[in-house]
């Protein structure tokens, strides 16, 4: 969501440069909360930007919106690294297996505010049919080793030629969410190179 917000507040100063007259006021919030503060709180926007493209559709058509336009997308990344415990086992064949396994913790963003934390959810449920593990997406909601990230920020500070990534990450759990940090990091830096 962060960087979306930053994205829309870089490009809010530019616009209102060009128009004087105009005074944007951006609200962030995740994709959910975004909808559902134009349909139940009547907090009418000119425009919307959710993480979600299906959001629109689904909660906003007809009366709301009748368009949207796709301008990005992510993926679900499994992510992990050779300090992480049981790494030396980890595989295509063996993650879901592991994740459960006493020691180790995972975690995943918060599913009723973003997007790749419901798509988790999606994604448990297909690769459990997939690898024909029964209570995989029970396992995995139930889990005591899993904590659920409350935030992830990402923050890009473009200084001449060079581009510095800060990450900060929040959670409720007991433990630290560094490696999520870093990973987040990771991937905006891919991103960007990608791009």
């Amino acid at each position: 969501m962060l960087v979306l917000t930053n994205l829309l507040k870089e490009n809010s100063k530019s616009f209102e440069k060009e128009h004087p007259n105009i005074n944007v006021k951006l609200i962030a919030a995740g994709s959910l909360v975004v909808a559902r503060k134009i349909t139940d709180l009547n907090q009418i926007s000119d425009l919307a930007f959710v993480a979600d493209y299906t959001i629109i559709p689904e909660f906003l058509y007809d009366k709301y919106a009748n368009f949207n336009v796709i301008f990005s997308n992510n993926s679900i990344v499994l992510a992990y690294t050779n300090k992480s415990k049981f790494s030396n086992v980890i595989n295509e064949n063996s993650w879901y297996k592991i994740i459960f396994k006493k020691g180790g913790i995972f975690g995943h963003s918060n599913p009723d505010l973003d997007p790749a934390g419901y798509r988790t959810l999606m994604v448990i449920k297909l690769i459990q049919d997939f690898y024909s593990s029964n209570n995989l997406y029970e396992n995995f909601t139930t889990a005591k080793n899993k904590f659920i990230l409350k935030k992830i920020e990402i923050e890009f500070k473009v200084i001449e030629d060079n581009i510095e990534i800060f990450s900060t990450t929040k959670t409720h759990s007991q433990t630290g969410v560094e490696m999520e940090a870093l990973t987040a990091v990771n991937i905006a830096a891919l991103t960007i190179y990608d791009m």
